[in-house]
């Protein structure tokens, strides 16, 4: 099993600290089969119609996954440079 963090949505940089951060064991995910393929296409595709339904949940979904930082910027990460 792998650990993953859960966060209870966007606030400030403690968080963390403050304890609403905790750690959820998942399992590992191996995509060696077409079976596995397909069930992630779905789970993937059922996250997306759920975090795309407004352009606020979007938002929020863009940010908890990294890829946005607060004010609405590609992350370091992201960036081209």
């Amino acid at each position: 099993m792998a650990a993953a963090l859960e966060t209870s949505g966007i606030g400030n940089d403690t968080d963390g600290v403050a304890g609403k951060t905790k750690r959820v064991e998942r399992p590992i995910t191996n995509l060696n089969t077409a079976e596995a393929v397909e069930h992630f296409r779905k789970v993937v595709d059922e996250w997306a119609k759920e975090v795309m339904r407004t352009k606020a949940s979007a938002r929020k979904a863009l940010i908890e996954s990294g890829i946005w930082d607060k004010s609405g910027k590609l992350t370091k990460s992201y960036r081209s440079s």
